[in-house]
């Protein structure tokens, strides 16, 4: 289905920026999962709102949506999520970028892995980005 025949915003957005609860994570994660498999301007869209919520779960799933649909127009957005103050959201956003494998993420993700010597899932999670950039570019040549 084209962007321009869905909804905006889409059902999934609604739901997953009302998601609460530790309870609900099984629940946000199948909405995030719905956006992915749609893909698109609307996907991408809708993670970045998520992006910005308050809720920092929902951040998460945003930095994870984004990882998740490879799309090169997210380096921005999550290079600034690599500074949210949550550790989650940092942990996930490193991880997204070593998905998009963008070699303009390496500064950003070797200070993370510098800065975050006391969060060592963050710190893992920019170590694993920066390796996973290295085997896309290997891959390449």
């Amino acid at each position: 289905m084209a962007d321009e025949d869905v909804e905006w915003p889409p059902p999934e957005l609604l739901a997953l920026l009302n998601v609460s609860t530790r309870d609900d994570f099984e629940e946000q994660q199948r909405l995030a999962n719905c956006l992915v498999d749609r893909g698109g301007d609307i996907a991408l869209a809708s993670f970045l709102i998520a992006l910005k919520h308050s809720d920092h779960r929902v951040r998460w799933e945003g930095a994870r949506g984004l990882g998740l649909l490879r799309d090169p127009r997210a380096l921005g957005p999550l290079l600034q999520a690599l500074k949210d103050e949550r550790w989650e959201v940092r942990e996930q956003a490193a991880l997204a970028l070593g998905k998009l494998g963008d070699l303009r993420a390496v500064p950003a993700l070797a200070a993370a892995w510098e800065d975050n010597a006391e969060d060592s899932d963050v710190r893992e999670a920019a170590g694993k980005a920066l390796l996973d950039i290295k085997e896309a570019l290997d891959a390449a040549e």
